[in-house]
């Protein structure tokens, strides 16, 4: 255990007082008369013992949050500015003929105001884009604005939860969560963890993270049904993300950034990639599309179509929602599976460690399409961003993520099997964590197991849905005591119904702030539900931000409710983007309503869906109109029938004036 200078300081000065009292009780016992060596010797012992022990409490108290941080030494954190970029993630770029041997100049973006901006005001920055993006180098860039931060880098779930549970919480720094997906995944990034770290009413640290847009949608529902069409699920963590600014770094260059790029094409490698990338110039940089060509392509050497296939488990492992680098062993078990028949038994098939070697090598000189860790070999990001998704994850890979997975993690895999549609392993996933009564509620959002057991998992009864809440409330789980709550609210016993959001409130549950609000507004007093809707949108509750919202609209407070509106909005709050985009268009804003109508609709919500309908027919695009007036028909929104109706006219020639013609507003 490492001991920093103040530590080493403080003991010397507890063993000199401990050597000084030694000193002082041989005089004092001698005035007595008392001389025996041993009596004094004793007392020493039990001088230095209190010395000791007290020495070791300085020198635990002091390591207790170094305990592994990265690039700590024994006088605690660096500074931002004695850390090098790629020391904290960046990827090397590629290597040419005639390029320095420092990192390729930094192509300034056009969010880079924005970030700083964000870490400034201190909390939970997330910056978020495709891999290859330039999330890392923008992120770096921006902590490089504030030097003298003292830099604190987690290296493990239970490194970040013991330093937010440190008593020497970090001051005037920056915590870096590269990857960060890692820590929400593993629960150890929560609401606690960031106001621990954060404290309200400070702004001298900032939590500062980076994750793949092909992870976020897991966490932003919103996101997750605009880019990539598939079904999938929320994960309980996504709430830590409404404390987030979450600020996009595009895959492609602007003009203005294209312009800063062609400032710097004096250094080879900027100027190779951008003659040679077709626009993808940072992608390029990072060897992003030479790294998906050498795995799709492996087969054409011997070492290459072993290797591809070693890559090829290792990305399944993570799209099966394995969140560990994946062993040597792993991959050693599981490559065979993707070679083809013929080469699967043939003698003279490479080693698997040529493959190893081969999936191992860097293309240019900078990345790899396998990366070692500590304990294994993760794919880049780039592979797993742009897999064939049609091709499924084999049954093999899910048995072995079923088998290898501990309980903590089991979560991860039934989301990513439901993602999948693979129903019946997400069941086995989750029905896994029941039997572990003492994390099943840090591992299961209470909503989600009603999702499971009544719209996603017909396989699982009523009776084990229920046993599972049981659990969660018997344990005192925020969001089970919540949902006893809502049950009670739904049957009308408002008294039962504020008792149970009571008690979730008192563990700082945000929706039991908006529930003994609704409960208030139920019974006939609204401003108290004003007063405890506002600390519920205080915490960031969407539902709580929207009907807040709804309140100051009656009363003509319409800026603020419209503030309000587009907080919820981002946070992925259907109704939130609904009554956005009504305001939007009644102040003249068409474009701006447009694009929030179309995420109301993508999230399912039907009149965002029946006004998507009223502007494609607008712009004639009735085959746009039928599909979204259907979905809102199906949903039993009450004028998308009527739309389908004008519809039918329209294409007889016997229609009148477009649906919602006045103002596409819809109900």
């Amino acid at each position: 255990m490492r001991v920093s200078r103040t530590a080493r300081l403080a003991w010397a000065v507890v063993v000199l007082a401990a050597a000084a009292g030694v000193v002082w009780l041989g005089i004092y016992l001698r005035s007595r008369g008392l001389e025996h060596a041993g009596t004094i010797g004793s007392a020493a012992a039990l001088v230095l013992i209190v010395a000791a022990g007290a020495g070791l409490v300085l020198r635990g108290g002091a390591a207790a949050p170094h305990r592994d941080m990265l690039l700590m030494d024994d006088d605690g954190p660096p500074r931002v500015r004695d850390i090098d970029s790629g020391r904290l993630g960046v990827k090397p770029a590629i290597n040419v003929d005639g390029a320095p041997a420092a990192a390729v100049p930094y192509i300034a973006r056009d969010v880079d105001a924005a970030v700083e901006a964000a870490i400034r005001a201190g909390g939970l920055v997330i910056l978020h884009g495709s891999s290859a993006s330039g999330k890392t180098r923008a992120a770096v860039e921006a902590i490089a604005k504030f030097p003298d931060r003292t830099l604190w880098i987690p290296s493990s779930t239970e490194a970040l939860e013991a330093l937010a549970a440190s008593r020497e919480t970090p001051r005037d720094a920056v915590v870096w969560l590269d990857d960060i997906d890692q820590f929400l995944y593993g629960n150890a990034l929560t609401l606690q963890v960031i106001d621990a770290l954060c404290p309200r009413g400070r702004t001298d640290v900032a939590i500062v993270g980076t994750i793949r847009d092909e992870e976020l949608v897991h966490f932003d529902a919103a996101l997750a049904s605009d880019a990539t069409r598939r079904q999938t699920v929320q994960h309980p963590a996504s709430r830590v993300l409404l404390q987030a600014r979450a600020l996009l770094v595009p895959d492609r260059l602007s003009p203005d950034e294209q312009r800063r790029a062609e400032e710097l094409r004096t250094d080879p490698r900027i100027d190779l990639a951008i003659r040679d990338s077709g626009g993808s110039l940072i992608e390029y940089l990072a060897a992003g599309p030479q790294l998906l060509r050498r795995w799709t392509s492996g087969a054409a050497t011997p070492a290459g179509r072993v290797g591809s296939a070693i890559v090829s488990a290792a990305v399944d492992y993570l799209r099966a929602g394995y969140r560990r680098p994946v062993t040597d062993h792993q991959l050693h078990q599981m490559y065979p599976h993707y070679l083809r028949e013929g080469l699967r038994d043939h003698p003279d098939r490479p080693t698997f460690e040529e493959g190893l070697r081969w999936a191992r090598e860097p293309i240019y000189n900078a990345s790899a399409c396998l990366i070692a860790r500590q304990d294994g070999y993760t794919p880049h990001d780039y592979l797993l961003d742009r897999v064939d998704r049609s091709t499924p994850v084999p049954a093999v890979i899910w048995e072995a993520v079923l088998r290898e997975t501990p309980v903590r993690g089991l979560f991860d895999v039934g989301v990513a099997a439901f993602a999948a549609g693979k129903t019946d392993v997400a069941s086995r996933a989750f029905l896994r964590t029941v039997p572990d009564s003492l994390t099943v509620t840090s591992t299961l959002n209470l909503g989600y197991i009603e999702n499971i057991a009544g719209q996603m998992f017909q396989t699982v009864s009523a009776a084990e849905a229920e046993l599972w809440l049981g659990r969660a409330v018997k344990a005192g789980d925020p969001e089970a005591l919540y949902e006893m709550g809502c049950r009670e609210f739904r049957a009308g016993n408002h008294p039962g119904a504020a008792e149970w959001f009571g008690k979730a409130a008192a563990e700082r549950n945000a929706a039991a702030w908006h529930g003994l609000g609704a409960v208030k507004l139920r019974t006939g007093e609204p401003e108290a539900a004003e007063q405890l809707w506002r600390t519920a949108a205080g915490l960031k509750n969407a539902s709580a931000m929207y009907n807040l919202g709804v309140l100051l609209r009656d009363r003509d407070e319409t800026g603020e409710a419209v503030g309000l509106w587009k907080d919820a909005a981002r946070a992925g709050f259907p109704p939130a983007m609904h009554a956005l985009a009504v305001e939007l268009h009644a102040a003249g804003e068409p474009d701006e309503a447009a694009r929030w109508w179309r995420r109301a609709a993508l999230s399912r919500f039907p009149a965002g869906q029946y006004n998507a309908g009223v502007l494609a027919a607008r712009k004639d695009d009735l085959a746009a109109a039928e599909r979204w007036w259907k979905l809102a028909a199906a949903a039993g929104h009450p004028s998308a029938t009527a739309a389908l109706a004008w519809l039918s006219d329209r294409r007889s020639s016997t229609g009148g004036a477009c649906p919602g013609s006045g103002s596409p507003t819809g109900g």
